[in-house]
């Protein structure tokens, strides 16, 4: 019986030179991927509220913080999650303290009365019963289509510096 044998010197050393580059690269492709989906997330959020109007400290410091593939999606206004899902309605007083250190009287004097003309409000009779404009999960939702393109796009990059 006629056997051939192939003998391939090096090989070892090439498998253990590809696991090295594995170890190394993972750890950056993660934080890149991470990262660049947090980006698009916070745009995807912010276009939603925009869209539907809230342009006060909500959308202005909604940002990206952290490093190194763990990341966190905040904004400083405590009344986000009750804008996504709604509330009681209520009156709001002019003298209402914000999450800034101002006045809500201060609120409706730079963005509400921008819009509006007449008399300024001492107050805002607020209602959104149950949310008909979520903008936090449906911006997740249309941002997760987007991970594969996402994932793939900063693979490429990173094999493209190490080739």
């Amino acid at each position: 019986m006629a056997e051939i044998r192939i003998e391939l010197k090096g090989i070892g050393k090439t498998s253990r030179n590809i696991e090295e580059i594995r170890r190394r690269m993972l750890p950056r492709i993660t934080d890149r991927v991470t990262s660049r989906y947090s980006d698009m997330l916070v745009q995807n959020i912010k276009m939603r509220m925009q869209h539907n109007y809230f342009t006060g400290i909500m959308s202005e410091t909604l940002r990206k913080t952290g490093s190194e593939g763990k990341y966190n999606i905040i904004t400083e206004a405590s009344y986000t999650m009750f804008q996504d899902i709604g509330f009681r309605p209520h009156f709001v007083s002019g003298k209402t303290p914000t999450g800034s250190g101002l006045k809500f009287q201060d609120w409706i004097r730079t963005k509400y009365m921008s819009t509006h003309t007449g008399k300024e409000p001492k107050g805002l009779f607020v209602s959104k019963p149950m949310s008909n404009s979520h903008f936090i999960v449906p911006a997740i939702i249309d941002t997760d289509k987007d991970f594969p393109r996402i994932a793939k796009n900063e693979i490429e990059q990173e094999i493209t510096k190490v080739v």
